[in-house]
């Protein structure tokens, strides 16, 4: 089948998959109340106050969340390129295109979506119970903050979709030990990347000639003198840390998940 998009069939993988996987967010959700209830359980018997409850909880949220999203590549799609059971898969009466897209909908908005959601379906259960005299501070960190504040700007965001592109590659790549081999994998690039950048960085302090500041402090004893060199970053041009920036967020990613898409479609042949 050619590589084409048509709604019709693209609604079909989704509801194909969210067959698939809907006993995975099943599971997710019961994680995520339990979580809840062992904490607020914890806050009543040693007599917790609403401040430990709200920051244990928050917390816990954000290391499912960070957990959770991170690794759904590898939960949610962990065997749709296995010799056996990715057969089924590949067979679908749909583009590839469209298989790609409801992965990657499935890994990236779903899942970060019902996490929240089922957050803050769970504080809502939860909030007839709660014993402390000023109830109204429920709604200050209930919905609007289910996560901590700042982590969810739009670097943040940037960010969160900059690495599981990464893992959604190594899910795509390897057919066994994905989590290890691409732990391994994004070591490696990182390494590598890292290099890249600290080059751009050398050419541009020797093309712009970017002044070297030096700070000399003695020690206490004034037995030694060190001198701590810095880059003064008010001569970088804010150019150059637009292209980097642009680069890493978007550049990067979507070579990524143009790499994963690419390698779907070596499998498919």
């Amino acid at each position: 089948m050619n590589n084409t998009f048509n709604w019709q069939r693209f609604t079909m993988v989704l509801r194909k998959d969210m067959q698939g996987l809907s006993r995975q967010f099943i599971q997710l959700a019961i994680i995520i109340a339990a979580a809840f209830l062992i904490i607020f359980v914890y806050t009543l018997v040693f007599g917790k106050g609403y401040d430990t409850y709200n920051n244990i909880r928050l917390a816990v949220i954000t290391g499912i969340f960070i957990g959770v999203t991170f690794t759904a590549p590898f939960q949610l799609y962990k065997r749709y390129n296995h010799k056996i059971y990715g057969v089924n898969y590949f067979m679908l009466p749909a583009s590839l295109t469209e298989k790609w897209f409801s992965m990657w909908f499935y890994c990236g908005i779903v899942t970060p979506l019902f996490i929240v959601l089922a957050s803050t379906v769970t504080d809502c259960c939860l909030y007839p119970f709660y014993t402390w005299t000023e109830k109204a501070l429920w709604f200050s960190f209930a919905l609007p903050s289910v996560l901590p504040k700042g982590l969810l700007t739009l670097d943040v965001i940037i960010s969160f979709f900059a690495v599981q592109s990464l893992l959604f590659l190594g899910n795509a790549w390897f057919q066994r030990a994905k989590v290890q081999k691409t732990v391994i994998g994004i070591i490696i690039f990182s390494a590598v990347y890292a290099m890249f950048i600290s080059v751009l960085l050398s050419s541009a302090i020797s093309i712009f000639n970017f002044d070297l500041i030096a700070d000399i402090s003695p020690t206490p004893d004034d037995s030694q003198i060190t001198a701590n060199l810095s880059i003064n970053t008010d001569y970088i041009p804010t150019t150059g840390l637009m292209i980097l920036k642009f680069i890493s967020c978007l550049i990067a990613p979507v070579g990524l998940w143009f790499v994963s898409f690419l390698k779907m479609k070596e499998q498919q042949l």
